[in-house]
This record gives C-alpha cells, structure tokens and sequence, in this order.
C-alpha cells in the first residue's frame, strides 16, 4: 500500500525542515515554554487546511474562544472559518449538583459565531470534563462532519484541570489512540519548560515539533524550532531561527542558530540571574550560620595555645568544664562568599565541558590527518605522542594546556606537510630540466629544519637508489636490441675463417 502524501503546515520553513510536510492521519506534538508561539503555530496548521477547502476542528481546554478570536485579530488571517469546541470547565460551584457530559451542554461552531463575551457558567449542573467525555464529543462530531484537521490546545490543561475519574496517563494513552483511529491528522500542544522533561505523550505521539525562547547577554529574545522527533521521516536535526510576525510564524530553515538556548543563557545568567541566584544563596547561608550552634562553626579549638581536632560532646557530668578562650564565629558574609563562588564554579565547568567536547573532537580529526601523513613517508610519530598526552591532560581538566598542545601538534604537522610536497615539486623540477641545476626554494637552508623533518637533500638521496633501479631496467631493454647485431658479426667472422682454411 502506497503512503498517503505529506500535507503541508502552512509554515514557511517547518515544511523544509519537515522534509515536506506532516505524514496524514496521525497525531503530533507541539511542545514548548509558555509564549513560544504553540497556539499560534497551531492556528496556522487550521487555515493550511480551510484554504485546502478542508474541515477543521479546533478544541481549546485553557483560552476562551471570545479571548481567542479576539487575540487573532492583530493578525493578517481570518479564522471564521474554522470550528471550534470549547472544552474549558465551568467555575466551580461547591454544590453536590448531578454531573453532565460536556456533549450535553456544548456545541461545535464557527469562530464567525463566538460573541466577544465570555461564556457563562450554567447555574444547575457542570458538565464533566474527561478525556472519555472529549472523546464522546469528537465521536459524535465526526459522526455529522468528517475532520482532516484537528488540534487539541492545550493536553496540558486538560490533563491538570479534568475530572480525576481516573488515572491521566492512561487517559492521555486512550486520547491519542482514539485520535490515531478517528483517522485524522492532529496536533496536540503541551507546555514544556527549558528543561526536558519526561511526559508519555511525548513517546506516544507520532512526532514532536519543539519550540524555544531564550535571551541573550544582551537582553534580546530570540525564538527557535526543532524537531524533536518525527517517525517514518527523516527531518531537519538542527535548531533554526523563527519569529513570530503579522502574517504568522516564520521559520528561516536555511539559517543556524549563532548560539544554543544553553550557551546563550550561560553567558546571559551573570547580567539577569547571577545577582538573585547569588543573593537567594547569600540568605541561605546566613540563616545556616545565625541558627548554628557556637561550638560547632570553628573546625578546630584553641585550647592552651595547641590547635587539637574538636571530639564528639561528652556526656551530662558535674565536674566543672574545662575553661577555653572565648571563641569568635567567623563572619555570616565569609561563610556565604562559598555559594556564590560554587555558582561561579558550576558555570566554569559547564563552559570547561563544552570545550573539552569541541577540541576532542578536534583531536580526532588532527589524529586521521597525522595517520594519513604517516602513509605518505611523513614523521608524525612525535606529533601522536603529543595528541596522546592530551588524554591526560583532559581527564586533569587542563582546557589550556591542551589547547596549546593542539595547535603545536597542527602547526608542527602543517610545517612537515609544506614540506614534504615543496621537496617532491623541486624533484620533479629537476627531473624534467635534465638534471640542470635550478633555484633553490624559499626555505634557506642556513635555517635548521624542525624536529623530526625531512629536508629536501636528504629526500633527493632516498631518490638515489630508485634512479640506479630504474638505470638497471633500461639497460636490460636494451640489451635485446643489441643482440642480433652481435650474432651478425659473429656469423662474419666464422664465415671469414672459412674462406680462409
């Protein structure tokens, strides 16, 4: 059976990084942190399909649709067309009132038809939210109107804010199931914070589209997608820069990010978040040192002059204790330096990490050239000595001392690779003038050659021996040529010798 073509989310640029677009037929994820565009990404999914004179179906279980379509109206689009359901719970009432399917009291309408007023809470009786109910309300939808599109926004909510009849992972199983039977493509958006976290619909869809905002050292915010995953495709695997517009999101699939989310928060955390990082710890710290005993700040005790270990109390006796000097805790302020210098502590190592990744990776590559050149005829085995002492200065965590060695071991080899081809070029020089002597190159020879180096001499006496071989060769070729000439005179001779007898 031949796969359906993909069908496009009317984004320009996620199609590119989709590699043309979503597989029909099946759910998919739109995670990200609040603000990162996931409704608006979703509206622009609806009128991909109302301009392709599909029926779309949006349910929203956070956002009123009067606050929804209002919001839009900022935007070059219209989204009457598109139906809507809204699934949001009604104000509590805190009254033992009979529950009612939410398909009872709520109906699918166009946006055209939402009012711009809030809807009320009906005075007798909530309607039940659950995710068997918003599966009621789908089915009996369907069974009027077939859907090609459908997006549910947010899963977040209504997993939060549902009727707890039972167990919401298992709920969120039989959404998605029930979606990939309903036989319709759908987008479900779920809120997910900088921090990856583990949800099961995030497994259980069929692909995830993930959206990013962070800000950089100077305050800018930037925007970024990603594709998280996506089955029975292959997909864009890097972060591309988007941003959100009058006409939409717009992704730029052709453009790297300069920095990831991580690195740009690194550098941004010292100006917007080191000060109040710093100063939670300040307090922290100064709470620990007021509320600790006297006795147990100082590490050791000045008893008599001698600095002894301080033992464990003794037990409850009547003797007299022991008089000690008076003995002075040291300042709240030196003791809660120590947070701010572990804070600074752990982003020196975060950033150590990224670079010990970044010149491993260097090594690698300097390790294939120096195996390469050693095919060749070129002295690399000092150079591999030095690349394998890096092991050992990476696992020390001395990030400088290995970026010197790396750039000496480059150096030293691009000199011997110079080198080497600058000797072949005067040998073949040489060889077509006929043995004439020609210049010498730009390297004089007054200047002593690097360590472990191959000079141009001493590469044109290796060449020696080859040119007596090749010398034998064309001697043996000329022999045949010379023998019938020999046997000619030979048989003269003899014949002379005859005539003479």
């Amino acid at each position: 059976m031949m796969r359906k073509e993909k069908i496009k989310t009317g984004i320009p640029g996620l199609d590119e990084m989709l590699h043309g677009g979503l597989i029909p037929a099946r759910p998919y994820i739109v995670s990200g942190q609040l603000g990162t565009g996931k409704t608006t990404l979703a509206i622009q999914f609806l009128l991909e399909g109302v301009k392709n004179g599909e029926n779309v179906l949006y349910i929203t279980t956070e956002e009123p649709p009067n606050e929804i379509r209002k919001n839009f109206e900022s935007f070059n689009w219209d989204i009457s067309r598109i139906k809507v359901f809204d699934a949001i719970p009604d104000v509590m009432t805190y009254e033992i009132t009979p529950v009612k399917d939410i398909t009872a009291l709520r109906e699918i309408v166009p946006f055209r038809d939402i009012p711009y007023v809030i809807r009320k809470t009906p005075e007798h009786g909530a309607p039940e939210m659950t995710f068997n109910a918003l599966q009621n309300a789908l089915k009996l939808a369907l069974s009027t109107s077939d859907y090609d599109r459908i997006v549910v926004d947010s899963l977040t909510a209504l997993k939060f804010f549902c009727i707890p009849s039972y167990d919401h992972n298992l709920g969120v199983q039989s959404f998605i199931r029930f979606l990939s039977e309903l036989k319709v493509t759908a987008i479900l958006t779920v809120e997910m914070p900088l921090e990856y976290q583990f949800e099961p619909e995030l497994f259980l869809a069929r692909g995830e589209i993930r959206l990013l905002k962070w800000r950089d050292k100077d305050g800018e915010l930037k925007r970024g997608v990603l594709i998280e995953k996506y089955k029975g495709s292959s997909h864009d695997v890097h972060l591309r820069p988007m941003e959100i517009t009058p006409d939409g999101i717009v992704v730029y699939s052709e453009l790297h990010v300069e920095k990831s989310p991580l690195e740009a928060y690194l550098e941004a955390m010292p100006v917007e978040e080191m000060e109040e990082v710093e100063e939670e710890h300040l307090q922290e710290a100064s709470v620990k040192v007021e509320n600790k005993p006297v006795a147990e700040v100082p590490k050791t005790a000045k008893v008599l002059g001698k600095v002894e270990t301080p033992q464990p109390p003794p037990a409850q006796t009547s003797q007299t204790p022991v008089e000690t000097p008076k003995q002075v805790p040291p300042k709240p302020v030196a003791a809660a330096e120590e947070p701010k210098q572990r804070v600074v502590e752990e982003k020196k190592e975060v950033v150590d990490r990224i670079q010990i990744d970044t010149l491993t990776k260097e090594i690698k590559i300097l390790r294939d050239d120096a195996n390469d050149a050693d095919l060749i005829g070129i002295e690399v085995k000092d150079i591999l000595k030095m690349l394998d002492k890096t092991d050992t200065l990476i696992s020390q965590g001395k990030v400088g001392e290995v970026k010197e060695t790396v750039a000496s071991a480059r150096k030293l080899l691009d000199e011997r690779i110079n080198l080497f081809h600058t000797g072949r070029e005067m040998e073949k020089v040489s060889a077509e003038s006929g043995g004439i002597a020609v210049a010498q190159p730009a390297t004089p020879e007054s200047q002593p050659a690097p360590a472990g180096t191959t000079t141009t001499k001493e590469a044109v006496k290796e060449e020696k021996p080859a040119k007596k071989t090749r010398k034998k060769k064309e001697k043996k070729e000329e022999v045949p040529a010379e023998k019938p000439e020999k046997e000619k005179k030979e048989r003269k001779r003899k014949a002379q010798k005859k005539e003479v007898s």
